[in-house]
């Protein structure tokens, strides 16, 4: 009799050698992986990531004022942590340096006092790619109004995603093994990375501004402080008629549609000679080195021509209250033309203006109100007390002549005019 042979239990085959190397590899790689994609996409995210303000003046022709350094015009060209100005042309110093653009930084825009724009200094293309600019903010179509208020959802929701994404991330490192372990080593990048595509797609949102986008309101610019303010110094501002085109956290953009002048004058400039005449609101300052332009009122200034020696410069830059032009000095004959206006595109900082007042037409302004009395903003207390009782005085007066009475009940008698009862 043959004896079976004992059935032995199956059992799994041993691991290969070396797996767990190769799981360690593997997430390793993974790791490095994850760490360059997100580098990268937060490089080309900060890349992109340009003033919505700014970039409506990118590559026209505007002028640069500062306090702190002197006034710069060319071709804007915007990146995302500064700008660049390309010059008309090239020049020369004194010292043989040329010089064909100025790059100004991030740290520049806070004694900044405004980029100005003037349609005399742009091109034909220029001009109609400004044309189609206005017409795109004042008539958005249904995909610009998408992107506006999705944008707007973006900023009030912004606390709420970026916490949720915090949240989540701690959720899935809490086991600290496999695919966790990964993402706990970049928990802080992915929190970075979020707040940077939101920062990019969010809108600044205002209820206060948002509505008068593409409407016309006044902008108040607070104007330089003297050399030694006094204590207590209330800093004077300019004001200047607009449509509100767009804001963001750092900037404010009025445009006009139309920039036609106040007045147009031609002011002749003599070596050793002040200005003639000397134009109230427009300080000019000649030295053997260079000549200063101030504007010293409240109206802007747009410098149209220089002639000089029969040739002829066009500028078309708008100088505004505060701000100063540097232009060679006069060693001949010359003739500068200049435009008084109050019409010019800005776009200022938000820490030197804001948006004072709204500036509908009459009849739509009145609309809200149903013309109940036309009371002025401006009226005193005490005159409107007398407006309201005149009017109350003739409206009773209208009711009582107007009113039947019978037999039995005669009409009172006339009541004092200076008596507001009822």
């Amino acid at each position: 009799m043959i004896t079976p042979l004992p059935i032995l239990a199956q059992s799994a085959p041993p691991p290969p050698q070396g797996s767990n190397f190769l799981s360690l590899d593997t997430i390793f790689w993974a790791s490095v992986l994850l760490i360059f994609l997100i580098t990268i996409f937060s490089a080309l995210l900060r890349r992109l990531a340009r003033d919505k303000a700014l970039k409506l003046f990118h590559e026209y022709h505007v002028a640069f004022y500062s306090e702190r350094r002197p006034s710069l015009w060319g071709d804007l060209i915007v990146f995302s942590q500064g700008v660049e100005l390309l010059f008309d042309h090239p020049y020369t110093t004194r010292r043989n340096l040329i010089k064909s653009s100025a790059l100004l930084y991030e740290d520049e825009f806070n004694p900044m006092i405004a980029f100005t724009r003037s349609i005399h200094g742009l091109t034909e293309q220029e001009k109609k790619q400004r044309t189609r600019q206005i017409e795109s903010t004042f008539t958005p179509n249904f995909f610009r109004r998408f992107r506006r208020w999705f944008r707007n959802l973006l900023n009030i929701l912004r606390d709420a995603i970026t916490k949720t994404m915090s949240l989540v991330i701690g959720r899935i490192t809490a086991g600290g093994a496999g695919a966790g372990a990964i993402i706990s080593t970049q928990a802080g990048d992915i929190n970075n990375l979020t707040g940077t595509v939101l920062g990019i797609a969010a809108n600044a949102y205002e209820p206060l501004l948002e509505r008068y986008i593409g409407k016309p309101v006044v902008i108040e610019i607070n104007l330089p402080p003297p050399p030694a303010p006094p204590p207590n110094w209330i800093p004077e501002t300019a004001e200047f008629p607009g449509y509100l085109v767009d804001y963001t956290q750092r900037f404010i953009a009025v445009f006009n549609v139309d920039h036609t002048p106040v007045e147009t004058l031609e002011i002749k400039l003599e070596p050793g000679k002040p200005a003639d005449p000397d134009l109230p609101g427009l300080k000019f300052t000649l030295a053997s080195d260079q000549t200063v332009l101030s504007c010293t009122g409240k109206d802007a200034f747009v410098l149209r021509h220089i002639r000089c020696k029969g040739d002829t410069s066009d500028l078309g830059i708008a100088l505004i209250p505060g701000a100063s032009v540097i232009l060679a000095p006069i060693d001949s004959l010359t003739t500068i033309t200049l435009e008084r206006t109050r019409q010019i595109d800005l776009v200022v900082p938000r820490n030197r203006a804001r948006i004072r007042f709204g500036a509908r037409p009459e009849s739509l302004a009145s609309a809200r109100r149903g013309d109940w009395l036309g009371i002025a903003p401006l009226l005193e207390p005490r005159e409107f007390l007398h407006s309201l009782a005149d009017t109350v005085h003739s409206a009773r007066q209208t009711i009582r002549q107007n009113l039947p009475f019978s037999s039995q009940s005669p009409p009172s008698q006339p009541s004092d005019p200076g008596d507001t009862r009822d």
